[in-house]
């Protein structure tokens, strides 16, 4: 694999964890936590990682598409293309 192809894919990686991943994260562990503890709810520490895990699926599909987005799923395919395997569908990518 070309280290170009890799490279790009770092860099497209580490730009979409800074501007989009850690501020996904972050809000989604808040909404999370107001969510499961709404109406005077006690707080039950063995729903938390599925409740995360499902707010973060829906920011992510809410999340529009933007050149940050299509440039880490380009660089993806890059690699997938040079290891001799198909771009990942749409509806398939986080």
């Amino acid at each position: 694999m070309s280290e170009e192809v890799v490279l790009r894919y770092e860099r497209g990686r580490a730009i979409y964890n800074v501007q989009i991943a850690d501020k996904r994260w972050r809000q989604a562990k808040l909404e999370t936590i107001l969510r499961m503890t709404e109406g005077g709810k006690t707080f039950e520490d063995e729903k938390f990682p599925d409740e995360l895990e499902a707010t973060l699926e829906r920011l992510r599909d809410a999340e529009p598409e933007n050149e940050i987005t299509r440039e880490l799923r380009d660089a993806r395919d890059a690699i997938r293309a040079e290891l001799g395997l198909p771009p990942v569908p749409p509806e398939d990518c986080s």
